[in-house]
C-alpha cells in the first residue's frame, strides 16, 4: 500500500477500535462473560459439585459474594475451574495477564477482544495483500469486514471467540504458505502447527476449521504421505482429550441437549451462515436472507473458472457442515444452529469472496458492496444503539432494585443459581439478602420476596420452582432476565 492508502487504512481501524471500546463500555457484562470474569478470579459459578457456594443452602448477604470477588484464586481454584468451564484454557490464561495489568472492568476484559478482532482485520486484509495484488479487492473485502455486524458483536465481548478467530487466521496464513511447498522443515509449517495447536486449546470447534484444511489439501492435491504432516498438531493436541473427557462429565445437560434432523440441522445452518453476517444473537430478517441467497449464487459463479472448482467448493461446505452435524449426532446437541460456534468459517468466504471479485466486473463488485454496507450497515447501527442484540441486563436489574426495594426487609430469589447471583452481587450496591429458588422455603422467611428469573432458554431450570408464587406478583421484564416484585 502507498502511504495514503495506509493512512486511511490506519484511521479506519482507529475508527472502529474507538466504536468498539464505547460499545464495550456502554452494557454490564452478561451470563458469559460474569462466567469469564469469575473464572479469573478462581470462583467457580456454575452450579457443579464443587462450586464456590455448593455448601450454602440458606440466604446470605450480597456481600459475602463481593467479598470473594475482591480476592484472586486464579491459580489456585484453576484445575476445578477448567472442567466447569467446558472450553479448553488458552483464553483464559492470556486474558488473565491482561486482567493483571489493565484490571477487571467490562472495558478491560472486552478490549482483549477488540485487540484480537483488530489483529484478526490486519492479519486477513495482508494475506489478501499477498494472494491478491489488485488494491480493489484489498478495500472492498476490508469494507465487508469493517461492516459485519457479527463480527464487530463478538469483537467487543469478554469470552473466546475474537481470540479464536484470530487464530484461526493466522492459521490459515500459515497454511496457504505451506501448502505450497509441503516442506515439513519450514518456518511456515512451524508457525501453521503453534497456530493450530493454540486454536484447539481455544475453542474446540477449531477442529473442524482445522480438519476442513486438511480435507481441502486432500481434495485438491490428491492423498499422499505428506498429509500425516498434519497429525503434528494433533497429536501436541491429544493429552488434554482427557480434560475433555471430565469436562464432559460435569455437562452432561447443557443448554444444546437434543440433536436435530439432517433437515433442521441443514436449515439451522444455513440460517447460521447468514447470520455470520448479519445478526448476532438473532435471527436474520427476511431481507436479510434474500441478500445472502442472490449474493452466493453470485458468489458461487464468480469465485472459479470452472465448474470442477466449483463443486470443490461446495464439497467443502458439505465437509464443514458435516463434521458438525456427525459431533451433534454422537453427543445428542444441536450445537449447529449457534453459528458463533463455527465462526471461523468466514475465512474461507472472505478468500472466496475475493477470488470471486478478482474474477467478476468492477459494476458487480461495487453493487454487492454497497448492498451490502447498507443492509450490514443497519443491523451494525442497530447493534450499537443497543436495539439489536443488547446484552443480558443484570446491571440494570440491581440498579433497579437498588432504587425500589429496602435491602434490609427484602429477600431476592433466583433461578436457576449460578452466575446471576454473582452477576447480581457484582452490580448491586445495597447488601440485600440471595437465595437460589432450589433451596429457598417461603414459610422460612418475614422478608419481601422478589423472584428473579434469567431467561436462558434452557428447559431444564427455567420457571420451575415457586412458579404459582410469582405469578401473583407484578412482572418487570428486562433483557434476558425477569423481575417479579
Amino acid at each position: 500500500m502507498i502511504n495514503n492508502q495506509k493512512i486511511i487504512f490506519l484511521i479506519l481501524l482507529f475508527c472502529y477500535a474507538i466504536i468498539g471500546l464505547v460499545y464495550s463500555n456502554s452494557q454490564g457484562f452478561w451470563h458469559d462473560e460474569i462466567y469469564t470474569l469469575t473464572f479469573l478470579k478462581g470462583i467457580s459459578a456454575y452450579t457443579f459439585d464443587g462450586n464456590t457456594l455448593s455448601t450454602i443452602t440458606e440466604a446470605f448477604p450480597i456481600h459475602y459474594c463481593k467479598d470473594i470477588l475482591q480476592n484472586d484464586n486464579f491459580i489456585s481454584y484453576f484445575n476445578i475451574q477448567i472442567l466447569h468451564e467446558g472450553h479448553p484454557p488458552l483464553y483464559f490464561l492470556f486474558l488473565k495477564i491482561w486482567a493483571s495489568i489493565f484490571g477487571y472492568s467490562e472495558l478491560a476484559l472486552r478490549s482483549f477482544s477488540l485487540i484480537s478482532g483488530l489483529l484478526s482485520i490486519i492479519v486477513l486484509i495482508r494475506i489478501l495483500r499477498d494472494y491478491y495484488k489488485s488494491k480493489f479487492t484489498f478495500w472492498i473485502i476490508l469494507l465487508l469486514v469493517l461492516f459485519n455486524p457479527f463480527l464487530f458483536y463478538y469483537f467487543t465481548e469478554a469470552r473466546m471467540y475474537a481470540f479464536a478467530f484470530l487464530l484461526a487466521i493466522l492459521c490459515f496464513k500459515y497454511w496457504l504458505k505451506y501448502k505450497d511447498h509441503k516442506t515439513l522443515k519450514s518456518l511456515d509449517f512451524l508457525y501453521f502447527s503453534i497456530a493450530s495447536v493454540a486454536l484447539l486449546y481455544t475453542h474446540y470447534y477449531g477442529i473442524f476449521f482445522f480438519l476442513t484444511l486438511v480435507f481441502y489439501d486432500a481434495l485438491k492435491n490428491r492423498v499422499s504421505l505428506k498429509l500425516l504432516n498434519y497429525s503434528i498438531p494433533i497429536i501436541i493436541f491429544a493429552p488434554w482429550i482427557f480434560v475433555i473427557k471430565l469436562q464432559t462429565e460435569f455437562h452432561s445437560i447443557h443448554w444444546t441437549d437434543g440433536s436435530f434432523s439432517f433437515f433442521n440441522s441443514s436449515i439451522g445452518f444455513g440460517k447460521g451462515l447468514v447470520s455470520l453476517f448479519f445478526s448476532p444473537m438473532s435471527d436474520s430478517k427476511n431481507h436479510e436472507t434474500l441478500f445472502a441467497l442472490v449474493a452466493g449464487l453470485v458468489l458461487l459463479y464468480f469465485m472459479a473458472n470452472s465448474w470442477r472448482n466449483r463443486l470443490i467448493y461446495i464439497i467443502i461446505g458439505i465437509f464443514y457442515f458435516s463434521q458438525i452435524f456427525i459431533f451433534d449426532k454422537v453427543l445428542n446437541h444441536h450445537t449447529i444452529i449457534v453459528p458463533r460456534y463455527y465462526i471461523f468459517i468466514l475465512i474461507f468466504f472472505y478468500w472466496a469472496i475475493a477470488k470471486a471479485i478478482e474474477n467478476s466486473s468492477k459494476t458487480i463488485s461495487i453493487t454487492f458492496l454497497f448492498a451490502y454496507l447498507i443492509t450490514a450497515g443497519v443491523a451494525f447501527h442497530q447493534i450499537y444503539s443497543l436495539s439489536l442484540a443488547p446484552k443480558q441486563m443484570y446491571k440494570e436489574l440491581a440498579s433497579y432494585i437498588d432504587s425500589k426495594h429496602d435491602a434490609q426487609n427484602t429477600l431476592i430469589v433466583v433461578e436457576p443459581g449460578g452466575p446471576i447471583i454473582w452477576g447480581l452481587s457484582y452490580y448491586l450496591k445495597n447488601d440485600f439478602n440471595i437465595i437460589s429458588a432450589e433451596h429457598f422455603k417461603p414459610l422460612n422467611t418475614s422478608k419481601r420476596i422478589i423472584y428473579v428469573d434469567e431467561m436462558l432458554g434452557d428447559e431444564y431450570w427455567e420457571n420451575k420452582l415457586n412458579f404459582e408464587s410469582q405469578k401473583k406478583l407484578n412482572l418487570v421484564p428486562f433483557v434476558g432476565v425477569f423481575l417479579y416484585e
